[in-house]
């Protein structure tokens, strides 16, 4: 088996792992999500999508500083898995919370800044996915230049993540600090190989 079959079976189970193991604990009826475990589900799968989201972006940081372009390949899947549990994130708040009543969830998203600037990362990455998709290819160019709006959504993911623990959380600075990391690096190289050019 080559490493990069390897590489994409690695995606696939260690994606579908946290799936598996939230079910077997609904299932199971455990107490792993203490006394609000509707609450706990919703971060538990908003924190999985953006690690996701992390991971991906970590990614592309190293095919830019390796020039390993077949791992490039890895970028789709990794891209669908975080918007599925994106999703996922949005929906549990949706029916879990809120019950399905679309007129609170508008008002909601309305009142809560955190919620408005969740929504604008899912959509932006909605976008992004769009543009990568076999109906985005083909405008080319464009679609490349559409495809940077996963930045957008990055960053927005992030400070979504931070306000929505209402405190200083460890992990959400990490969190951030790692985006901040990564997109300043990617800009940086993407910059001075055009210089180069």
């Amino acid at each position: 088996m080559n490493t990069l079959r390897l590489a994409r079976i690695t995606v696939h189970l260690g994606s579908l792992l946290p799936l598996l193991w939230l079910s077997v604990v609904i299932i199971l009826g455990g107490d792993e999500f203490g006394a609000d475990p509707a609450k706990e589900i919703q971060h538990f799968l908003g924190f999985v999508a953006l690690t996701l989201f992390i991971i991906l972006f970590g990614l592309r940081l190293f095919v830019s500083l390796t020039q390993q372009l077949k791992f490039q390949i890895l970028h789709r899947p990794l891209g669908l898995w975080a918007f599925f549990y994106l999703v996922l994130h949005l929906l549990s708040y949706f029916w879990l919370e809120l019950g399905g009543e679309t007129k609170l969830f508008l008002q909601e998203i309305s009142e809560r800044g955190y919620l408005l600037i969740g929504l604008g990362s899912l959509l932006a990455f909605l976008f992004t996915l769009l543009a990568v998709s076999p109906l985005g290819n083909k405008f080319g160019r464009v679609s490349w230049h559409l495809h940077k709006v996963s930045y957008v959504a990055l960053v927005l993911a992030g400070i979504h993540y931070f306000l929505s623990t209402k405190g200083i959380e460890l992990t959400a600075i990490i969190y951030n600090i790692l985006i901040a990391t990564f997109l300043l690096t990617l800009f940086y190289l993407r910059k001075t190989s055009k210089k180069r050019g």
